[in-house]
């Protein structure tokens, strides 16, 4: 009988605990760059795009946590560099549907237009936005990204005409998104 209980007790707890749990996914416009320690160093910025997955958890009041699993390119002008992205938000509302949002982002290169070699296989970032959904699941949202570590993992040979080596270079990326999704 006991068991039994159990069951029932778990079954109906965990059927309560998922039933304000939102799926959903989400795509957009990156505008990005990456931020070099090198004085004069300012290379142009890349157009790009990302979509994705991601799981909006309730927690106490107006907050929610909401991981996502994105597909991103990004980079510069001159060369573009595609992640898998997994940032966790930790989101407030102030405002019926308005929130903001801040969390770490872990990024992990998956391709790069010249190869992957010299470029750090995973990122962290910090991540801050703003956004608005509608109560039929439909969300708009802004969104930067600092990158915390460095993109670059190795010296550089730079193509100036008389093509020297550059060593201690370290980029960091920047990146402004643009999205909408939808929640179901």
């Amino acid at each position: 009988m006991i068991p039994k209980l159990t069951f029932i007790f778990l079954f109906f707890f965990t059927s309560m605990a998922f039933s304000q749990v939102n799926f959903g996914i989400k795509a957009g416009l990156n505008v990005s760059n990456i931020d070099y320690n090198v004085s004069g160093a300012s290379p142009e910025g890349r157009t790009g795009y990302f979509f994705g997955t991601l799981v909006d958890f309730p927690l106490a009041g107006d907050f929610h946590l909401q991981p996502e699993i994105l597909y991103s390119r990004e980079g510069i002008k001159d060369g573009s560099v595609d992640f898998l992205n997994v940032p966790v938000s930790l989101k407030w509302y102030f405002a019926e549907g308005i929130h903001v949002n801040a969390g770490p982002q872990l990024g992990v290169v998956i391709d790069a237009e010249d190869g992957t070699n010299g470029l750090n296989t995973a990122m962290l970032a910090g991540v801050f936005g703003l956004g608005f959904e509608t109560s039929e699941g439909f969300t708009v949202d802004t969104r930067y990204t600092m990158g915390a570590t460095s993109v670059i993992d190795r010296d550089i040979m730079v193509d100036s005409g008389q093509g020297y080596n550059i060593s201690g270079i370290q980029g960091w990326t920047r990146t402004f998104q643009l999205g909408i999704g939808y929640k179901f």
